[in-house]
């Protein structure tokens, strides 16, 4: 089986993140999918596939995150 690896910030609340969910959904009978995600909230979407939790050197806050942490 071939692998999709979709990455977004987080998997709840926006139309880019129920596309992903929509499509883990989907593509799961013929991939192995991955969602990689920032956010560590638990409530998601649905979803089928591997959570890769990512921790990042910035903060989930934008407005905390000076253009030099970058």
């Amino acid at each position: 089986m071939q692998n999709i690896l979709f990455f977004v910030f987080r998997v709840y609340g926006g139309g880019a993140e129920r596309v992903v969910s929509n499509l883990s959904m989907a593509f799961s009978d013929r991939y192995n999918i991955k969602i990689a995600v920032y956010d560590n909230q638990e409530k998601t979407y649905p979803y089928n596939g591997e959570l890769i939790r990512m921790k990042l050197p910035f903060s989930a806050d934008p407005t905390r995150n000076a253009w030099w942490k970058r």
